[in-house]
């Protein structure tokens, strides 16, 4: 089955689901195919492996870049931390769509991730949103993101 293909089940209506992932798969979906998608679902599993992925690359730039700045000195800290801003600005986009593709799997507008930034900036909340709408089930029949 593809992504978000249309079965017909015993309530009626069109049914999609959204595809269980891999960490490599959830990775070259996030940041190749659907880089800047809003639309769609995203499953619990692209969700989790996207963001555990995200992770691992922010921690691998990190290390390399602190082996850098040990061996070059002041040279080597400005470098870290270009490394740690591009890689860090590379993934805002597809993070903020992986969150907005697994609140429609959930049946929520998309738009409730500004709701989580600002839950982050007034109160620091923002991580209690993000594991919310990593653990919740999705919305299969009668989801209006079904698209």
């Amino acid at each position: 089955m593809t992504d978000n293909t249309p079965i017909k089940n015993s309530f009626g209506g069109d049914v999609v689901k959204s595809e269980r992932r891999t960490l490599m798969e959830a990775m070259r979906v996030c940041l190749v195919e659907k880089y800047a998608c809003f639309n769609g679902r995203a499953s619990r599993s692209e969700f989790w492996y996207f963001t555990l992925g995200s992770f691992l690359l922010v921690l691998a730039v990190l290390i390399v870049g602190a082996i850098l700045a040990a061996v070059l000195g002041k040279a080597g800290g400005i470098l870290l931390g270009i490394l740690m801003a591009v890689a860090c600005l590379g993934l805002i986009v597809p993070s903020l769509a992986v969150q907005a593709r697994r609140l429609h799997d959930i049946n929520m507008t998309g738009w409730l991730v500004l709701a989580g930034i600002a839950l982050n900036v007034l109160a620091g909340l923002g991580t209690v949103f993000y594991i919310i709408i990593g653990v919740l089930p999705p919305v299969d029949v009668g989801n209006q993101y079904n698209d």
